[in-house]
């Protein structure tokens, strides 16, 4: 039978206890408390019950209050968990503050060393989530040094610290090292088969799969997120936040294939059950509000996009201004301003964000490459051709080192050089890039291969326009019905996997009309 009472009386009945018992008793009650609250904070952490972390906020603070009656390693303890409750519900400044001093607190004896680890693992997070990925490193060692060495049979706290320590090696685009530590910690959790374990491994299956998305292998990405999903449908709620997480990821794996309206409707899927979970400041809402503008953008939906983007910037701005992936953000934004012809604004926001880029990263880092890459398109359309191909060049040498030649990614830098030479006049070149670009995206049957043949099609009726002016009207007719077949294969693929009102088939189709 459940039943409440009045915070007087329960101060009153606390008054009584504590009056009543020795301060040895007092000493053992108390470190008893924060046994039964630590394990229980342990379990809803893992298993990222928000309906049931929360409430545990006044619980811990109130138990804070309590100075003279707790010793230091008591309050560190209570402090490091609710750093960490903190952690997960998005307060990452109070969840900082609160870690650091749980842990001065806890170094004090050294007598809880257990508390130290989590301690030290949910920091590093806080660390991660900031964009301080070398400083998250070294906390996530230290901690996984202490577990092994004094609890080597806490198989979910090794795994949980590792798979964390992968993430950050992902965050830096070090994917190889992600994967073997990821692997590594799938298998520990694997040593045991409780359901926090078995959740645990999916939680890492995820991960694992993002350090694939990372390195290009999206179908191999797309599975591992398949996977995860499963196993989360048997354990969690329709609507939870950790499902939120894979159809996040799993979104981002159908935008790189191309399958924009799938991407679309997963991710505002993802955004939906984030924001029943977490206030609007939360930084997983800013990436992810962010991210969707991006595919509104492939869309065509501009000034949907541009809404989007605008929100998560607002967040990024006022709660996260010095986080890293403020970068993407404003590069997003950039491409969508570029769709709108207003370069002058474009250039100002992928300025912002390469700036942010120097300072916070290292110079290798592939999204520095993509920023570098768009800002090529954007130098193509305002007219500064040299600029714009030794950007792209660049790209291409990078993407082709990173990804291979035959990969998606490689196809968008050629189709781009490929236009620059078109603009040039280099029609010889311009064909071969183009060309180029259309057989990866074919090979991958990516819908992106309406581009190319877009740009084909332009081409084709500059020929076609050429020859008339030469007289050589037979040329001048055959190019002009290679013009009008390459806009009907595009238009086949637009209809195939864009929306029907999609600005890109209005495009294509007003081109036919003209041209027919």
């Amino acid at each position: 039978m459940l039943f409440s009472i009045h915070r007087s009386t329960q101060d009153m009945c606390f008054s009584y206890l504590v009056n009543s018992l020795t301060s040895e008793k007092i000493n053992d009650f108390f470190h008893s408390i924060v046994l039964t609250l630590k394990s229980y904070i342990v379990d809803r952490v893992y298993k990222e019950d928000y309906s049931r972390m929360k409430p545990l906020v006044s619980h811990c603070e109130k138990l804070l209050t309590y100075t003279r009656l707790l010793t230091s390693s008591m309050k560190g303890a209570i402090e490091s968990e609710l750093g960490g409750i903190y952690l997960y519900i998005g307060d990452l400044f109070k969840a900082e503050k609160l870690l650091e001093e749980g842990l001065l607190n806890l170094s004090q004896l050294h007598d809880d060393n257990h508390s130290i680890a989590r301690g030290l693992a949910h920091l590093g997070m806080v660390n991660k989530n900031l964009g301080r990925y070398k400083k998250s490193q070294d906390l996530f060692r230290k901690s996984i040094e202490i577990f092994k060495k004094y609890y080597p049979k806490d198989h979910l706290a090794i795994a949980q610290t590792l798979g964390y320590l992968g993430i950050s090696y992902n965050e830096l685009e070090n994917y190889a090292q992600a994967k073997h530590i990821l692997e590594y910690s799938i298998i520990t959790y694997n040593k045991g088969n409780s359901d926090n374990h078995i959740i645990g491994a999916a939680w890492g299956t995820l991960h694992l799969g993002a350090a694939y998305l990372g390195m290009g292998s999206y179908e191999a990405a797309k599975n591992f997120f398949k996977k995860t999903l499963a196993t989360y449908k048997n354990y969690f709620p329709e609507n939870h936040v950790r499902t939120a997480q894979v159809l996040f990821k799993l979104g981002c794996a159908e935008h790189e294939l191309g399958n924009y309206k799938k991407a679309k409707d997963t991710i505002e899927q993802s955004l939906h059950i984030f924001t029943k979970y977490f206030p609007e400041r939360h930084l997983s809402i800013a990436y992810v509000s962010g991210y969707l503008g991006y595919i509104y953008r492939e869309l065509g939906d501009y000034e949907k996009a541009k809404e989007l983007l605008e929100y998560s910037l607002a967040i990024f701005n006022k709660h996260y201004k010095d986080h890293t992936d403020i970068a993407w953000v404003l590069a997003y934004l950039g491409t969508v301003y570029m769709d709108l012809a207003n370069y002058k604004k474009s250039k100002n926001l992928f300025d912002q964000s390469l700036m942010i880029c120097k300072e916070k990263l290292p110079e290798n880092y592939l999204r520095i490459t993509w920023v570098k890459s768009q800002l090529g398109n954007l130098y193509i359309y305002s007219g500064d051709y040299q600029i714009a191909r030794n950007l792209l060049e660049e790209s291409l040498r990078v993407y082709e080192i990173s990804y291979g030649k035959n990969h998606i990614k490689t196809a968008k830098i050629l189709r781009a050089l490929g236009v620059l030479y078109f603009l040039e006049k280099d029609m010889k070149k311009a064909e071969e890039f183009i060309r180029e670009s259309l057989v990866i995206f074919q090979q991958y049957k990516h819908p992106d291969a309406y581009i190319p043949l877009e740009g084909l099609s332009e081409l084709y009726v500059k020929k076609s326009i050429n020859a008339f002016s030469s007289k050589n009207n037979q040329f001048a007719e055959y190019s002009k019905n290679q013009a009008i077949d390459y806009l009907k294969q595009a238009l086949n693929i637009l209809k195939t996997h864009f929306p029907s009102n999609s600005p890109h088939i209005l495009r294509i189709q007003n081109k036919l009309s003209q041209l027919e």
